[in-house]
């Protein structure tokens, strides 16, 4: 069974995104997201896939876009995109399975109060 010990590797340089997974003394590359994006955050969910999160676009847009992995079938889909772009937001799994997205910035870098599940 494979470890996620690194989960996503996103670059900042918008150079797209990896996936690295540890197994005892190796890693193995996988298959990167549906679209290139950086600067998103990567939260394990409760049933063992990963979730990504906002983000940025190639071309330096900030991203509303979700995708989730499963390390069990090296498959992507892509998710529900949230009700706006996010990024560095606060992000969290809840008891329930449930993600907590809170705040963030626009793409001005202006603070954003909005908190969604």
């Amino acid at each position: 069974m494979k470890r996620v010990a690194a989960g996503l590797l996103a670059f900042v340089s918008m150079c797209g995104c990896q996936v690295a997974f540890s197994t005892v003394g190796s890693w193995t590359r996988e298959k990167g997201p549906p679209a290139p994006i950086s600067n998103s955050v990567v939260i394990p969910l409760a049933d063992g896939r990963l979730g990504i999160f906002g983000g940025f676009l190639l071309g330096g847009q900030p991203s509303n876009e979700t995708a989730v992995y499963d390390p069990a079938t090296g498959a992507w889909t892509k998710g529900t995109p949230m009700p706006g772009p996010a990024f560095p937001d606060v992000f969290a799994l809840l008891r329930d399975g449930t993600v907590l997205v809170e705040g963030g910035r626009d793409i001005n870098g202006n603070p954003q109060g909005a908190t969604w599940l």
